[in-house]
């Protein structure tokens, strides 16, 4: 477009880069003799006609593109479904794993404080059967020091005799008291096992189990080390799971198939895999250090090389028909 030729109003041409730069009213490049009007000179006939032509020819030019590019989605749809579709899956699982982890941390966070709250409620019930000991052991006292002589009258006795059952009574339902406290059934009614993990598991639908802030802030511990540099050691298909060596630390951590950036979700071949230098994010996950977004070396996809399933070949029975011969009729009368 900008090596195209435009028309001066003097007879001379110049090129389109040349008028274009100018906004409004500018000398004219060629003769310099005169003023031109940068929008009457385009608006001219054969200038007008120029410009339009070219403008049309690269609209044909990108419908043509987008043509061949839509053939390419035309001819193969199902392969652009399943890689987004396996691209997505990769983005899930990953979102997942952190999701498990993240939740998984919560969960024991909320144990923790709970345990903490029973513990504060195991040392206030110590504290109170203490104090109902202390009190045991002055009533005890006070009903073994109760006596009576022989030389009271028989009302005085009555007295004393009615105020030792008392105190008696008064012990007896101390001492069931002092037991209740540190009994199981005391404790199971004051905290119900059953609504423990009610704030975690009875969300309601409005309700988030995490917030931006929280997470981000778990992210952070939960992610070790980025672009680490390592090679796959072992890999075992069946259970899509491997390892990978980190030479500088001398040491293995665990990686899952779906954190193989560039798996389609098919068969990975092990050769393939096995010995690979690789570069990945280094996590606390839930069996220890764990490797995700596993890429090459240079952090681009992993070219993986997939294994297609072998099918087993039945082979049919054969079974061969004997044919019996007929016996002679004066065989059989000669069994007989």
């Amino acid at each position: 477009m900008d090596d195209l030729s435009i028309t001066l109003p003097c007879g001379f041409t110049a090129d389109y880069k040349q008028i274009n730069q100018f906004s409004d009213k500018f000398s004219c490049p060629v003769c310099r003799t005169h003023q031109i009007v940068r929008q009457e000179c385009l608006n001219m006939n054969r200038n007008k006609f120029v410009l339009n032509q070219t403008n049309l020819s690269e609209k044909q030019k990108k419908l043509s593109e987008c043509r061949q590019s839509l053939e390419i989605y035309r001819n193969m749809p199902n392969y652009f479904i399943d890689d987004n579709r396996t691209t997505f899956k990769l983005k899930i699982d990953a979102r997942k794993e952190f999701t498990k982890l993240f939740i998984n941390h919560k969960i024991d966070k909320y144990f923790e404080n709970v345990i903490k709250d029973y513990d504060e409620r195991c040392c206030l019930k110590l504290i109170e059967f203490k104090e109902k000991i202390e009190k045991i052991n002055k009533l005890e006292i006070e009903v073994n020091d109760t006596k009576y002589e022989e030389n009271f009258d028989i009302r005085k006795k009555l007295d004393v005799i009615n105020s030792s059952c008392k105190k008696i009574d008064d012990l007896v339902d101390m001492i069931n008291s002092a037991i209740s406290i540190l009994s199981e059934e005391n404790f199971t009614n004051d905290l119900n096992i059953e609504n423990v993990f009610k704030n975690i598991i009875n969300l309601k639908p409005s309700e988030n189990i995490s917030n931006p802030e929280e997470e981000n802030s778990f992210r952070d511990n939960f992610l070790l080390e980025k672009n680490v540099n390592g090679i796959v050691k072992s890999y075992c298909s069946k259970n899509e799971y491997g390892s990978i060596h980190i030479k500088s630390v001398n040491e293995s951590v665990f990686f899952m198939k779906h954190s193989l950036i560039g798996n389609s979700g098919k068969d990975i071949k092990k050769p393939f895999l096995i010995r690979k230098h690789v570069r990945f994010d280094l996590i606390n996950g839930i069996y220890g250090k764990q490797a995700i977004n596993i890429t090459d070396i240079n952090g681009q996809p992993l070219s993986l090389c997939y294994g297609l399933k072998k099918k087993k070949i039945g082979y049919k029975r054969r079974t061969v028909e004997v044919k019996k011969e007929p016996q002679d009729f004066c065989e059989n009368v000669f069994q007989y």
